[in-house]
């Protein structure tokens, strides 16, 4: 279940019915409420916490951390239309306005407003038609559509959504993948359910879904029937599909992640290559570490670190004592903000 939230200037009486109009067409599986008013908002959000917040036209909001924001111009400015959390909601001063690159997505009425929204910071614009003021859709279609952008948004950065037992799956199921022996797995990790769509999800865009799924057949598992590759949803730009092509060279590891780090596009299939092929492999600690220059046995130290933390490297299998310093952050960052969109 999708909760989302609208947003909407009371004293527009159009948008409240259009609102009105289209929460009621929803299709099973999202959740609507609505808000014309800061107090009505506050209200609302004290005993529901909305996953989407999508405001409509010139409306002021203080919302929630972590829910994320789909915007309808609906002909309005897009300069100021969010205010960020902790902010009085009624200032109308640009500084009090969260800028619309918050948005993760925004709805366009048109191609002819899509391009006068072009300028916006990203590409992510849909077009949704308002059943209210055109006959080329109907309101059961534009709910439908809207249905699909949040579940686009749900499904966009899931790693930012992931609770600890899905995190906690994550991790054990890379490390089976790796090795293919269910003995070098701590069971306790499989207690709880996890959220197996964001697992899917975020394993085909960090370039590692074949480990995972490797992982969950070592582990006899079975989860539902989920088709990563169907499932769409939103990207970064300049976004690339990790190599899943597994190097068993160190060196060669650690050069192809110095290029990630520097150009900032680090992702999770990293840290699995590097553990596969000290798994699989067997390695000269004294020869690789006299092969790398101090960099590079920096940078390795650095990500045994992470290893240890994403896919549950044994200490046994470091070549060198893991580093856990700034420049570890600063990489840590790089991984869980990599399909970040905002």
């Amino acid at each position: 279940m999708i909760k989302v939230l609208h947003i909407y200037p009371k004293a527009d009486p159009s948008l409240a019915q259009y609102v009105d109009t289209v929460t009621a067409a929803m299709p099973s599986g999202i959740e609507c409420r609505k808000a014309d008013s800061p107090r009505h908002l506050k209200e609302i959000c004290q005993d529901w916490q909305p996953d989407i917040a999508h405001i409509h036209g010139p409306a002021l909001a203080s919302l929630p951390p972590r829910v994320r924001i789909v915007f309808s111009p609906h002909g309005a400015a897009v300069s100021q239309t969010v205010a960020p959390c902790g902010s009085p909601a009624r200032s109308k001063r640009p500084q009090a306005a969260l800028p619309i690159r918050k948005a993760y997505v925004l709805i366009a009425r048109s191609p002819i407003e899509r391009q006068h929204l072009a300028t916006a910071p990203h590409n992510r614009i849909e077009v949704i038609r308002n059943s209210l003021i055109t006959k080329t859709t109907t309101v059961n279609e534009a709910a439908d559509l809207l249905a699909a952008v949040y579940q686009k948004v749900i499904d966009s950065d899931v790693r930012q959504l992931m609770d600890e037992h899905t995190l906690d799956m994550l991790r054990t199921l890379l490390k089976a993948g790796i090795t293919a022996d269910s003995r070098w797995v701590a069971m306790r990790q499989l207690h709880q359910d996890p959220d197996w769509r964001q697992l899917f999800i975020y394993a085909r865009d960090e370039g590692v879904l074949d480990t995972l799924t490797r992982g969950i057949h070592t582990l006899r598992l079975n989860p539902p029937p989920i088709d990563a590759a169907t499932i769409c949803n939103y990207l970064p730009a300049g976004y690339l599909p990790p190599d899943e092509a597994l190097s068993l060279s160190i060196p060669d590891i650690l050069r192809s992640a110095d290029i990630d780090i520097r150009s900032r596009h680090l992702s999770l299939s990293r840290i699995v290559q590097l553990h596969s092929a000290l798994f699989l492999t067997d390695v000269d600690d004294v020869q690789l570490l006299q092969s790398l220059d101090p960099a590079q046995r920096q940078l390795l130290s650095r990500l045994l670190q992470l290893a240890s933390e994403e896919s549950l490297l044994d200490e046994g299998f470091m070549p060198a004592p893991p580093i856990n310093d700034r420049g570890t952050h600063l990489i840590r960052t790089l991984i869980n903000t990599h399909l970040s969109l905002l």
